[in-house]
């Protein structure tokens, strides 16, 4: 039976090589034809499967092209032509054939698609203008939250307190394949001969580095470490298989330090769901870690290729917003509400998704009140300067969120986090109202904001 197996896969990867080679380069959609000529693949653990995979992807003229250093099993393999075929229905040429990282035989297969962040371009941070924020002393079980990014600017290194490897003294020590990854890493150059790099704190774009402000700005005084992950490039964009094996090294990082985690996804994609991802987040959510992710925003590329007649509404969408789209318990997705009247008492009111950002009953789990229609003012800045997208609204609920696990909520699972937060059984504070006029846009109506104190 496994011989006919590994044939079939063979005989199948073949035909998905050879016979879907002219559609596969068209962009008029979005994502560029390097998705489509690489496969990010979850080896089997077998040894002699995981072998046997390697020869048929050999025969169908696939090579490898990177090989996450923090787990073998994790690689790239790619193809001078495309690898997925199309067959997308009226004239749509971005659907692969067999589904977007449909498992093929053994494999775990799935482009490797260009991920960006959802947030207005063009934003700055204004440096001279930064009021760093009050920390409190962090315990070293204190709760890691993994912010996987842009990186972070060293001028935030007295503003939040980092996470240390404490098995890493500039060497490879604890023998993960990354050298001095100390407090971070960046995994930006992953290749056939790079494992990346411990630059880190060059945040070309300020992305990761604002994101991590906003979590920052919310968790004054409270214990918490910052794990600063490097995927994304100065135009906020970066590549799948890298956000995968980022994914992995912090998963590994905080199982190993036996403490409560969260990791921040401020970014995505428009296309097909991957399986690739999705073994990740079924790894995260074994390993009880929380992720936060980002609803989407508008995008005018992935937009033109989408037939549904309200494009903001996840559930409606074919190409949806990924890992937004997905539901596991331990996911929790964002986005941002705006507000035509808001106090220090309420949450506002007239609240509405952001005309510009996604919504789903069905995907999306909370709103964030933005503090001007649907703009954030940027953290620690005294001449006020605003931005939007839910690239920020992520940031403000994986504070929410630290909060109840520091407040005693110890499952990964979004139900007794929102519990907690809806109310502190300590001291009764309100983190997470609820609005019902949300309901058919959000989970429950469920919303919160920024500032508010316990």
């Amino acid at each position: 039976m496994k011989q006919f197996t590994l044939l079939s896969l063979f005989v199948t990867l073949c035909i998905v090589f050879a016979c879907n080679k002219k559609d596969a380069t068209d962009t008029t959609c979005g994502p560029d034809s390097t998705a489509f000529k690489q496969a990010i693949v979850w080896m089997p653990t077998n040894p002699a499967d995981s072998t046997a995979t390697v020869d048929s992807l050999k025969r169908a003229g696939l090579q490898i092209t990177a090989t996450c250093p923090c787990n073998q099993s994790l690689q790239l393999w790619g193809a001078d032509t495309p690898i997925f075929g199309n067959e997308g229905p009226d004239g749509d040429k971005r659907k692969p054939k067999g589904g977007s990282g449909g498992s093929l035989g053994a494999l775990n297969i799935s482009p490797n698609y260009e991920i960006a962040a959802p947030v207005a371009s063009g934003f700055t941070f204004n440096w001279e203008n930064i009021k760093p924020p009050i920390t409190g002393k962090v315990k070293n079980d204190a709760i890691i939250i993994g912010v996987i990014d842009s990186g972070l600017d060293n001028k935030m290194n007295s503003t939040v307190p980092f996470w240390v490897n404490a098995n890493e003294r500039g060497g490879d020590e604890d023998r993960n394949g990354l050298r001095g990854d100390i407090n971070g890493w960046d995994f930006t150059t992953l290749s056939a001969t790079s494992s990346g790099s411990h630059d880190f704190q060059k945040d070309e774009s300020q992305h990761g580095t604002v994101v991590t402000a906003f979590i920052a700005e919310e968790l004054q005084n409270a214990p918490y470490q910052v794990m600063p992950i490097k995927i994304l490039d100065k135009d906020k964009k970066g590549r799948l298989f890298n956000a995968i094996c980022a994914m992995e090294y912090a998963r590994q990082q905080i199982t190993k330090r036996n403490t409560q985690g969260i990791l921040n996804l401020s970014w995505g994609y428009y296309d097909l769901p991957s399986t690739a991802l999705d073994t990740m987040l079924q790894k995260l959510q074994k390993d009880n870690i929380v992720v936060v992710a980002a609803a989407g925003n508008e995008d005018t590329a992935a937009d033109r290729c989408e037939t549904a007649a309200d494009k903001r509404n996840l559930s409606k969408r074919t190409y949806k917003f990924y890992p937004a789209a997905y539901n596991f318990d331990n996911l929790i997705v964002a986005t941002t509400l705006t507000s035509k009247q808001s106090s220090k008492d309420t949450y506002g009111n007239s609240l509405a998704p952001a005309p510009n950002q996604n919504y789903s009953n069905e995907f999306v789990d909370i709103g964030v009140v933005a503090d001007t229609s649907y703009e954030f003012y940027l953290p620690y800045t005294k001449k006020k300067q605003k931005s939007w997208g839910s690239s920020f609204a992520a940031p403000i609920v994986t504070a929410q969120v630290a909060k109840a696990i520091n407040g005693g909520v110890r499952q990964a699972n979004k139900n007794p986090i929102f519990v907690w937060l809806t109310k502190n059984p300590v001291t009764g504070t309100k983190y997470v109202g609820k609005d019902s006029s949300l309901n058919d846009k959000i989970k429950d109506g469920k919303i919160t904001k920024r500032g508010i104190k316990p």
